[in-house]
């Protein structure tokens, strides 16, 4: 696998989207579906997968050198390992869709404490950091 759906910080022309940058390929407009989003009041955004409806909008990356790609993904989201208690967020498969409607596998990062977020984040209705973010 060599795509991830970022929904934040690593979108193109964010923040921390540089740090990606020299790993392209190619950047796909894209949602979720049964995901729901949160502004954290650290300043970046968590996803948690739901059951229900909801879209979160992002992008597909898809990324040459995926190995090391991923070894600077993981630092930048906390990501020690599979099932480890002290992850920020965890990586997992997620299919995504792009804006034609197709399927692709990814990689995404989602918060790894769920039950913190109403303490901590704002939800986001509309499923889009990118939008709350250009209206701060």
């Amino acid at each position: 696998m060599n795509q991830v759906f970022v929904y934040g910080t690593l979108l193109q022309g964010m923040e921390n989207y540089h740090l990606i940058a020299g790993f392209v390929s190619t950047i796909r407009p894209a949602v979720i579906n049964g995901g729901t989003i949160y502004h954290l009041e650290f300043g970046y955004p968590a996803l948690v997968l739901t059951n229900d409806q909801n879209q979160v909008h992002g992008e597909i990356i898809e990324l040459v050198d995926m190995e090391q790609a991923l070894l600077v993904l993981d630092n930048l989201e906390g990501y020690l390992g599979e099932n480890c208690p002290d992850n920020l967020y965890d990586r997992v498969i997620c299919r995504a869709f792009d804006e034609n409607g197709r399927p692709a596998d990814t990689y995404v990062y989602v918060w790894s404490h769920p039950d913190q977020l109403k303490e901590i984040g704002q939800l986001l209705r509309d499923g889009c950091w990118r939008s709350f973010i250009a209206q701060r």
